[in-house]
């Protein structure tokens, strides 16, 4: 019997010390959230000009300024107008180089674009200049070079590249600030063109032993699709 009872004694000091050395760890969630930044309101301005300048354009001898004024809660005209510089990104003359002889040498000369637009701004909830646009327009563009003879008893001469192009275009005005935008765009159409250039023409006269040297007209008349492109910093009030 006192041996039972020690055994059960045993036990239920063992069970005891089992439960001072047990530890229980509470988990408890954080209520805190980390705050969410608000949304920054979506720009809605309520301009009626824009001046603009696409320095890409540049590209293909464009110096480009444009003009955009609202008439209607919903749509704007657009007027461009600016210089031309020949022979820059292609070769605008359809013309072959030099004989070799170095006879002759072209240059670069200033030319002029215009162009009108109308822009019609789809969104309900938007002022016409706000986000998307699209926009039939009506280009006129020159270019213009200077022919230039190299020891050869001629006068210099001038060639042109004239083209009237139709293109339909979309694009996305996204205003910065109430001052200042980006107006991105692109779109296609058809272009008529019409050049006229000169290359030196060379004549023996068999009487005098004498080459004769003479301005031969080239000319090239032909339509393409075109594509459209480019990307406006704008100024507006």
């Amino acid at each position: 019997m006192k041996k039972a009872l020690l055994i059960l004694l045993s036990f239920i000091a063992l069970g005891a010390n089992a439960q001072e050395d047990e530890q229980v760890v509470i988990v408890r969630q954080s209520d805190y959230k980390k705050p969410r930044k608000a949304p920054k309101p979506d720009r809605n301005v309520e301009n009626y000009n824009a001046f603009k300048f696409d320095p890409f354009r540049m590209a293909i001898g464009e110096i480009n300024f444009s003009w955009e004024h609202r008439f209607h809660e919903k749509a704007t005209f657009e007027i461009e107008l600016g210089p031309t510089v020949s022979n820059l990104g292609r070769n605008r003359f359809y013309t072959q180089p030099g004989d070799g002889m170095g006879t002759y040498r072209r240059n670069s000369s200033m030319g002029v674009l215009a162009s009108a637009a109308v822009r019609f701004y789809p969104l309900e909830d938007y002022f016409a200049m706000n986000k998307l646009y699209v926009s039939p327009r009506f280009k006129y563009r020159r270019y213009n070079e200077i022919i230039t003879a190299e020891n050869l008893s001629l006068n210099d001469t001038r060639g042109y590249s004239d083209e009237l192009i139709f293109s339909f275009n979309v694009g996305y005005q996204a205003w910065l600030s109430d001052n200042f935008a980006f107006d991105y765009y692109v779109g296609a159409g058809i272009g008529s063109y019409f050049g006229k250039t000169y290359n030196v023409n060379s004549m023996y006269d068999g009487n005098t032993d004498t080459w004769i040297y003479s301005w031969q007209p080239v000319t090239n008349r032909y339509a393409r699709f075109v594509g459209v492109i480019g990307m406006k910093v704008t100024i507006g009030n």
